[in-house]
């Protein structure tokens, strides 16, 4: 098959957990397929590159201060998508959120081919991402996800039952398919001596809560003052956070790490790790949440659309109300007493991720939906 994967970045210009969904599906159907990844220009992207037997092609807007975007980049990559589409022939085009979406649906719709519509999430009513506007956000979806596509995939049980219920997608056009992980890579990473009590790793932006993060080490610094947690992470509060980390006094406590040079290199700082934190209030599916199952290491997070089909609560991890800051205190506070409940949810983790969560059974599972529609 000819497969084209339409996203506004990728990887390794913008690492976000969609461009390193893609980019994971992407090289894994490669092997048996031709795909081409279809982006905007990034920074200095060149106008083609291949990676990993990847085809990926730059068009439209060259976006230099990432991930901001004007109204204007988002029609001219539009147009650039549109125009690209019905010029080009391919079998099945797959196109996630927000821009892609209706370029990517008018070209198959005019040129009779399949398509796929990829929606890892909805808006809350927390800031959105799309123009860091949520009623932008909101008002796109009102009209984009309700397009008759073919097909509309998914990466969250509750995710799914959004779109049906709020959007009205029929339930036969709806296919779940979770996001994965390599556990060869991460088992490739020695296991490393537990010398941080905390980690955090995320998008340093609003709805992420990183700033929960801290408070959350603050409050635990006055039972236990060596307490020792990490972020990692980029993004626009990325100033707000230093601050933040300076003002409570816990320069000796958080290591801020910013964005690391490596995959290998974020692995390394979860495994030194006791407990991975994800204070987010928005989550389409939470791919650290299995990177720390499959490293072995228990989970605390908010409670919210994905993240809760990837937490077994109580059993790999625990989940709380959202910016409920007591309640994730005491999780925490328990967990990092007892050496063995930490252990048992490690294992339990890793065995949930291994059943679920591997790329393996969910590219195979994607490449079938792509095989039944383009026939």
């Amino acid at each position: 098959m000819k497969i084209a994967l339409v996203t506004e970045f990728s990887i390794p210009h913008y690492a976000g957990g969609g461009e390193r969904r893609y980019f994971e599906i992407a090289k894994r159907l490669a092997k048996k397929h031709e795909v081409t990844w279809i982006t905007m220009k990034q920074k200095d992207s060149p106008k083609v590159e291949h990676i990993e037997g990847v085809r990926v092609l730059h068009i439209g807007s060259r976006i230099r201060n990432l991930p901001n975007r004007s109204i204007l980049d988002f029609l001219r990559y539009m147009m650039a998508v549109f125009f690209h589409l019905i010029s080009h022939r391919y079998d099945i085009v797959d196109a996630q959120p927000f821009s892609p979406l209706l370029p990517s649906w008018l070209a198959c719709t005019l040129m009779f081919r399949p398509m796929v519509a990829t929606i890892y999430d909805v808006e809350s009513d927390t800031e959105g991402q799309w123009l860091e506007k949520g009623k932008i956000a909101k008002m796109a979806e009102k009209i984009l996800y309700r397009l008759p596509y073919k097909t509309v995939v998914t990466i969250s049980d509750s995710v799914l039952g959004v779109l049906v219920k709020k959007y009205r997608i029929a339930p036969k056009r709806m296919k779940l398919v979770y996001c994965g992980t390599d556990i060869k890579k991460i088992d490739a990473v020695k296991k490393q001596k537990q010398t941080t009590d905390l980690i955090f790793v995320g998008r340093l932006v609003p709805h992420k809560n990183a700033e929960d993060f801290i408070e959350l080490v603050s409050r635990i610094k006055k039972r236990q003052k060596a307490i020792k947690a990490t972020i990692i992470g980029q993004g626009p509060l990325e100033k707000n956070i230093k601050q933040s980390i300076k003002q409570k006094g816990l320069k000796s406590n958080i290591r801020f790490l910013g964005k690391l040079e490596s995959y290998s290199a974020v692995l390394k700082e979860i495994k030194k790790s006791k407990i991975l934190v994800l204070p987010s209030q928005r989550e389409g599916f939470g791919m650290v949440l299995t990177e720390a199952g499959a490293a072995g290491i228990p989970v605390v997070a908010y409670e919210c659309n994905g993240v809760v089909d990837v937490v077994d609560r109580g059993v790999t991890g625990y989940l709380v109300p959202q910016k409920d800051l007591n309640a994730l205190e005491s999780v925490v506070s328990r967990l990092l007493k007892s050496k063995k409940l930490r252990d048992d949810m490690g294992r339990a983790g890793r065995k949930r991720v291994k059943k679920l969560f591997t790329w393996e059974i969910n590219v195979k599972k994607l490449e079938q939906i792509y095989k039944r529609i383009s026939k």
